[in-house]
């Protein structure tokens, strides 16, 4: 799967202005680098006009200066995806316009594309917030450059909720300024890092191969909220115990499917009980893909299910809810 990087520029004290950043030669070789790095940029619509309304301009009539000249050719060649429900007319080339974030047309966008794995870039705030609530971003990228600005645009200002980062690398410019490299913290797993897993999903949904499983649907635990994650295994046994004890109507099943991001150890099982998650229980707040349905597998016998909905309900009589954090 492609990454997706949000990159972009800020000031010390958490704004976005491109009239409020340092930009000589060697932070526009940065940033050369990583659009060579790139075949496909990600816009919302005020970053948008004014890449177009200068850059193109560049080609024509080049600088004179190598690293923005080069940086005018990278993004004009570039394809570029602008989000907009009220831009009509564009005239960059290799330009294609979206009216709105749809996850899955996202997660299929980072799908590798003709044997190539190249990243894919967004710049925008208001873009990398809205793909932030979404659990897209892969890489924060953040050029942080001295100068305390105290008004204007905060990167992160829509996001209400907690999302815990790990620091990779920094990188120091002679400006004084420092790109610092975070990718989202979450005690994560790779499907590469698992290629040798085979992976479960027991409910009581009728699926077919293709189809997508989201979070959204309501726990089998406690007081049945929404839940912010899915849940898939590489046991068996936890499989069936995820189809029989699923919410609904009908018959279980359990499906073979296909992480389409990043997984995490299941805390549920994976506390001091557990040390080293046993069970390979992991959830993910991406989608999971349908591969096929197991036909075969037995189920648990009617004294051990019986016992298991028991210990559910003493949980939900506990007050005793799903980790969810």
């Amino acid at each position: 799967m492609r990454k997706l990087i949000a990159a972009i520029n800020m000031t010390l004290d958490g704004f976005c202005d491109h009239t409020a950043r340092i930009a000589d030669d060697e932070i526009h070789q940065h940033y050369n680098e990583l659009l060579s790095n790139a075949d496909t940029l990600l816009f919302g619509r005020i970053a948008y006009q004014l890449m177009e309304s200068y850059w193109p301009t560049v080609v024509k009539n080049p600088t004179g200066n190598k690293p923005m000249d080069e940086f005018a050719v990278l993004i004009d060649n570039i394809s570029k995806i602008v989000f907009s429900r009220t831009l009509k007319n564009f005239d960059w080339k290799n330009t294609n316009l979206k009216k709105e974030v749809i996850k899955e047309e996202v997660l299929e966008l980072k799908q590798p594309r003709n044997g190539g794995s190249k990243n894919i870039l967004v710049g925008s705030p208001s873009l990398i917030v809205a793909l932030t609530q979404l659990d897209l971003i892969d890489e924060y990228q953040l050029c942080v450059h001295p100068i305390i600005l105290g008004k204007g645009l905060r990167l992160f200002r829509n996001i209400n909720d907690r999302i815990n980062l790990k620091l990779i690398k920094t990188k120091t410019f002679g400006s004084g300024s420092i790109t610092l490299y975070y990718e989202p913290a979450r005690n994560n797993h790779t499907f590469k890092d698992l290629s040798s897993e085979k992976f479960y999903h027991g409910t009581k949904a009728v699926l077919k191969p293709g189809d997508l499983i989201e979070p959204g649907f309501n726990s089998n635990y406690g007081k049945q909220r929404k839940a912010k994650y899915i849940y898939l295994t590489a046991t068996m046994d936890a499989a069936v115990w995820g189809a029989e004890l699923a919410l609904g109507e009908g018959p279980g099943r359990i499906y073979i499917v296909e992480p389409t991001g990043p997984i995490e150890d299941d805390p549920n099982l994976t506390d001091k009980k557990f040390p080293g998650n046993p069970t390979k229980s992991f959830r993910s707040r991406s989608p999971f893909r349908v591969l096929g349905e197991v036909t075969d597998w037995q189920g648990h016998t009617p004294e051990q299910l019986k016992a298991m909905k028991d210990g559910l309900e003493r949980l939900k009589e506990l007050g005793i809810e799903a980790i969810e954090d």
